[in-house]
């Protein structure tokens, strides 16, 4: 009996140091933007290289009734923010980001296995008509 309690109290000793070196965050809140860091060795870049950066750097990978869009595993909005970008439209198959008074276009990618599958349909229907 004594044994049993001497263990159940060393597992509790643990669980609770255990959960006190647990992180506690909020999985509700969205993260913050990743600002850009340079290295003490690069120049500064241009506004136009950085947009050029952020918009490679951005993934367009679902579009929801033509309302929100999925960049970067991210829901937005019409209206919301993506660091330098705003979003301006969202439209079927693409999305229209507007950053600097220029407007940019975010189209939505097709996986890998969409695509080669277009490519065989496309080579099995020029094989049909020869």
């Amino acid at each position: 009996m004594l044994r049993n309690k001497i263990i159940l109290s060393v597992i509790l000793i643990l669980l609770f140091q255990v959960c006190g070196f647990a992180k506690i965050r909020n999985p509700f809140k969205r993260p913050s933007i990743i600002m850009l860091t340079l290295n003490s060795g690069q120049k500064p870049s241009s506004p136009k290289d950085r947009v050029k950066d952020l918009l490679n750097s951005l993934v367009l990978s679902g579009i929801l009734n033509n309302s929100i869009a999925i960049i970067n595993h991210q829901f937005y909005r019409v209206g919301d923010s993506l660091d330098l970008f705003k979003i301006k439209k969202i439209l079927p198959n693409s999305v229209i980001l507007t950053a600097n008074g220029k407007d940019y276009e975010l189209i939505l990618n097709l996986s890998k296995e969409l695509k080669e599958n277009n490519r065989d349909k496309k080579t099995l229907n020029k094989e049909q008509y020869k």
